[in-house]
């Protein structure tokens, strides 16, 4: 009778008990993470196995993030169909997937908290062992003295338990709002199929047992809670989930770099979204786009609302700001500071020398606290206090407003516009099938996009003109870090440019100019190449030249005209235009050479000339490489006859440069280095 009252009360007190194979993982001296092999039965799985959307995000917090993302395309056309095999062929066919890995999390009032409760050991029977996490979950096992046996705790030389019969209970939200959920990190697509199947067609899956991997971090326990160099749950699961899909098919772009702590661009990206939400609420996240799929799109801009993308704004940074010095100049990190090197710190716990991608644990909450003081404000700043994306901040809140106002109207007008706004604010996609969600979806589009058409502001959301800007940043930090001025100074250097060009001379970014044809853009769509990046650098660099440009940057940097300052960026400006007409001329040969054929502003007698020119020099070309000819008699009438046309074309461009910068001297030509690449980014 005494045994059937204490398993009553394990049953108040835990609601799944999970019979399997107790490890560990470890290595070098890593965080101990700890894991239990098992097995659930299709009605426990679909209960208990949760995913990382069930927690709720009422505050989005960045660093509780875990992965969100589930593509139910994926799910329906690949998986789904994977588990319904026809009749015909079943018998005959195994199925299977591999273990789902499953992370014990703590959650209260279905929100993740980041750690579990307090660690004790326990004996909850004669000859077992084991350990509790108060609150939370217990694991324990037989006492055994044989070599197959697990001690209890990595670091400490104690009982041993059969690992092999070890037992997992855990006290679920299921249970108490505040226990831990089964979240799964890996193979959240395949359980959302199995879900599915099991709503739908219970029959196919009612014998089916799920294979468990179920992970938890076990010094991840509110007695370390204060400790720096322990890690939160939240924390050692998206390390986990990043490190585990880094290396197979990429689940989603914007995911692996929030979820990551292995670098200052992506922990930078991380803290940005935490500061634009605590300042610009959720209008402005939803201004940047950091939940994006897959990962080509995560590297772009892609709504027509959005300012900027943190894959667009990690590799900016990456490019412009990964050496050394840059880094400590930009944080602020000296040789004595107490936060990144404490006297008489462990060296594993705290590396001599912190860089871009290589640091501790514990240097890395000092990092993000930088980061939190330093970069973010500035990265800030630029994306909603600087001229151009400030008035594009301005047209996504007009619509905003627009919306609101269709709220208390009531009918499908009020339910359209609530619908736009739970998927621009809440990220709840709108049912595509209903007509009056896409009509009104259709009018808040074509309406940003009308008043960005009236200017040309639009450019400032390209990802390679960012990716530019950022170019124009790495040199003018580059100049306070020689200059010895604040950080926060030499990145304003950078924005107060972007700012002038767009208050007083935005018209040299339209594309009607003729220096901006085969540099920039193609008709009308921009070029997806590198050498769009650098020429849009150039473009900005080369306003330098203008006193007035070079007055407002030298005031930043509290610098004088005439002084040395003042002569480098001159020089900066100059080089920048002269690098810049000589890759219009670059690209406008290579263009006119492939389709002068086409070229109808050309005379059907020029077009031919060109031609049979371009013949004569090939046959040429063919025998100087079979040794019939020299190459010192090689005619080159077809490039020849090409560069008298360009001619024509460089000094219209050059001319309109001029103008479009307001500068009176003469620019000279450079040559460019060959940085011909195509580009994923736009």
């Amino acid at each position: 009778m005494a045994d059937d009252f204490e398993d009553l009360q394990e049953e108040q007190e835990f609601d799944v008990e999970l019979l399997g194979n107790f490890g560990r993982f470890i290595s070098s001296g890593s965080y101990p993470v700890e894991y239990f092999m098992a097995s659930m039965p299709m009605a426990q799985a679909y209960k208990y196995l949760k995913f990382a959307r069930d927690v709720q995000m009422d505050d989005i917090n960045f660093d509780l993030l875990m992965q969100r993302d589930i593509d139910e395309n994926r799910v329906e056309k690949d998986i789904m169909p994977y588990l319904q095999q026809d009749e015909m062929t079943a018998a005959t066919r195994p199925l299977f997937f591999p273990p789902l890995l499953a992370a014990i999390v703590p959650v209260k009032d279905e929100k993740i908290q980041e750690f579990y409760g307090a660690r004790s050991k326990i004996t909850p029977r004669p000859n077992f062992v084991g350990l509790s996490w108060a609150g939370h979950f217990r694991l324990w096992g037989k006492v055994t003295s044989s070599a197959d046996g697990l001690a209890l705790q990595a670091d400490q030389v104690g009982e041993k338990i059969k690992a092999k019969q070890a037992i997992l209970n855990l006290r679920t939200s299921e249970l108490d709002p505040h226990g831990v959920m089964l979240i799964v990190i890996d193979g959240q697509h395949r359980l959302r199929a199995l879900k599915r199947l099991w709503e739908e067609h219970r029959d196919k899956v009612r014998d089916l047992v799920v294979p468990v991997c179920v992970m938890y971090a076990p010094n991840s326990h509110s007695d370390y809670e204060d400790k720096q160099n322990v890690p939160s749950v939240p924390r050692v699961f998206r390390n986990l989930f990043v490190d585990v899909n880094s290396t197979m098919t990429v689940v989603g772009g914007h995911f692996n770099i929030l979820l990551s702590d292995k670098n200052v661009g992506d922990m930078t990206c991380r803290v940005f979204c935490d500061d634009v939400l605590s300042k610009y609420g959720k209008e402005g996240l939803a201004c940047v786009e950091w939940n994006t799929r897959t990962r080509t799109q995560s590297y772009n801009v892609t709504k027509v609302h959005s300012l900027t993308s943190i894959g667009v704004l990690q590799r900016g940074l990456e490019e412009n700001f990964k050496p050394d010095m840059v880094v400590s100049y930009l944080l602020g990190i000296t040789d004595g500071a107490q936060d990144l090197f404490p006297t008489g710190a462990d060296k594993d716990d705290y590396y001599s020398k912190v860089k871009w991608d290589k640091f501790s644990y514990a240097q890395s909450n000092a990092l993000k606290t930088r980061i939190k003081a330093n970069l973010a404000p500035l990265l800030v700043t630029l994306y909603f206090e600087s001229v151009p994306f400030k008035k594009l901040y301005g047209y996504f809140l007009d619509e905003v407003s627009k919306l609101k106002a269709d709220l208390p109207k009531g009918g499908r007008t009020a339910i359209s516009a609530q619908a736009i706004l739970q998927s621009l604010l809440e990220y709840k996609p709108f049912d595509e099938r209903d007509s009056d969600f896409k009509k009104r979806w259709l009018v808040f589009e074509e309406s940003i996009e009308a008043k960005r058409s009236k200017s040309t502001f639009g450019i400032v959301r390209y990802a390679l003109f960012q990716r530019a800007f950022f170019n124009v940043a790495g040199v003018l930090v580059r100049v306070g870090l020689e200059y010895s001025v604040p950080p926060e100074q030499a990145f304003n250097a950078a924005i107060t440019l972007l700012n002038f060009i767009f208050e007083k001379n935005s018209e040299v970014f339209n594309i009607e100019n003729s220096y901006l044809q085969y540099t920039v853009f193609e008709q009308k769509r921009i070029r997806t190449r590198d050498e769009t990046k650098a020429a849009i650098r150039d473009l900005l660099l080369a306003h330098l030249l203008r006193a007035d440009v070079r007055l407002a940057v030298l005031k930043v940097f509290s610098e004088s005209v005439g002084s040395p300052l003042d002569s480098y960026l001159n020089d900066q400006g100059f080089t920048a235009a002269g690098q810049f007409l000589g890759r219009y001329r670059e690209e406008r040969i290579k263009s006119f050479k492939k389709g002068y054929d086409l070229d109808y502003s050309l005379s059907n007698e020029e077009r031919e000339d060109l031609r049979l020119k371009e013949l004569e020099q090939r046959a040429m070309e063919r025998d100087v490489k079979e040794n019939r000819r020299d190459e010192g008699s090689l005619e080159r009438r077809f490039d020849k006859e090409v560069n008298r046309f360009i001619d024509g074309y460089f000094v219209e461009a050059k001319r309109d440069l001029r103008a479009s910068l307001g500068i009176e001297g003469d620019l000279l030509e450079k040559n460019t280095s060959d940085e011909t690449s195509e580009s994923d980014d736009i």
